[in-house]
């Protein structure tokens, strides 16, 4: 069985004190692969993250994808953001933690599978927001009298 354990997690649908609640209960460090850690809510920024999570948090901009706005996923350095994965590991759990709703379509996977194919040991979980997935909305046109 692997002892290390590597969370992925989209911040959409949380609150920060739910993220560190769930970080708490898995006793695990968020890593934020943002390249670059801001967001039009203040609350998703470095800055409060580290005010809120704590000795939970770190920026790993290594692991970032430079291409966050378009085009196809290019992380920033992953040799590097892995190394910092490992020495995270070596503590306990990870959370690698972005916006993107979809891991499917998410820098997220393919960092798991750059980390599965560099020959790394771990079990990998992808955590649904509390609630599971929020409905998306849908436009209705409006029905108008007869």
């Amino acid at each position: 069985m692997c002892e290390q354990k590597v969370y992925t997690v989209s911040y959409s649908g949380w609150t920060p004190e739910q993220l560190r609640q769930k970080a708490e209960e898995l006793d695990a460090t968020i890593l934020d692969v943002r390249v670059k850690p801001s967001s039009r809510m203040p609350q998703w920024r470095k800055q409060a993250l580290q005010t809120i999570l704590e000795s939970r948090y770190a920026h790993v901009p290594a692991l970032g994808n430079l291409n966050y706005r378009g085009g196809p996923i290019m992380l920033q350095d992953f040799t590097t953001g892995a190394a910092t994965l490992d020495v995270a590991l070596k503590k306990g759990p990870v959370m690698l933690m972005c916006v993107c709703r979809s891991y499917d379509k998410c820098h997220r996977k393919t960092i798991v599978e750059k980390l599965a194919a560099s020959g790394r040991e771990f079990e990998h979980e992808e955590i649904p927001p509390p609630g599971g997935r929020k409905p998306k909305r849908r436009y209705q046109q409006p029905q108008l009298p007869i």
